[in-house]
């Protein structure tokens, strides 16, 4: 089912994306050629390991909960106790990779899963694996900030290999999603935006995901 059709989720919150940026520099990759400060921050006067050069690699969303449980018709049910929108509980954290050096407008999500959690009690009512898809629609409209910081990106993708709760009788949003659901999979959009580039700032790699 489309992420335009209805039964629909929304939700917002923070992601985190530690990307390395050693590895978007081809001249990293020789190792006769490596200098230590490679693995430093760049400053005004070096570029060494760019802006985050102990990157980790993870991706995973951060502080997500649902703004609206849309039905059939279009009409938004109750939300009055948010759900939880989160990742994995017993596999680790997704990753952000760009997997051409050269190539960096097509960073790819990995090994990502997404959970729907019951605040309640914390029992998971549906979850997914996030079937990696480049980003698309890169724009530097949405926010304020500047150079790279502004910048937005849209991951449209596919959850697969759905795993429903019992618990979702609770929910009739998701109950009827769980029915219109074909072929065992469900579109999921990601828009991040207000991205944190700077080490210095204590929201250093997170952004806001929608």
């Amino acid at each position: 089912m489309s992420y335009m059709s209805y039964p629909r989720i929304t939700f917002s919150g923070k992601f985190q994306a530690d990307t390395s940026t050693v590895n978007n520099d081809p001249r990293h990759f020789s190792n006769a050629d490596f200098e230590p400060r490679f693995q430093d921050y760049s400053n005004k006067e070096e570029l060494n390991g760019w802006w985050n050069p102990g990157g980790t690699g993870i991706f995973r969303l951060a502080e997500c909960a649902t703004t609206a449980l849309i039905d059939n018709n279009g009409n938004k049910t109750d939300n009055t106790t948010p759900l939880v929108v989160g990742n994995s509980t017993d596999r680790p954290s997704g990753k952000l990779v760009d997997l051409d050096p050269d190539w960096q407008l097509a960073s790819t999500i990995y090994g990502q899963v997404v959970t729907i959690t019951d605040p309640n009690n914390g029992k998971i009512l549906l979850q997914g694996d996030y079937e990696p898809y480049e980003f698309r629609d890169l724009s530097f409209g949405r926010s304020p900030l500047k150079g790279d910081e502004g910048a937005s990106a849209i991951f449209q993708s596919v959850l697969t290999n759905l795993v429903w709760s019992d618990d979702i009788n609770n929910y009739p949003v998701l109950n009827d999603m769980k029915e219109k659901t074909t072929e065992g999979m469900l579109s999921i959009r990601l828009t991040t935006y207000g991205y944190c580039g700077n080490h210095t700032a204590p929201g250093f790699t997170y952004g806001t995901v929608l």
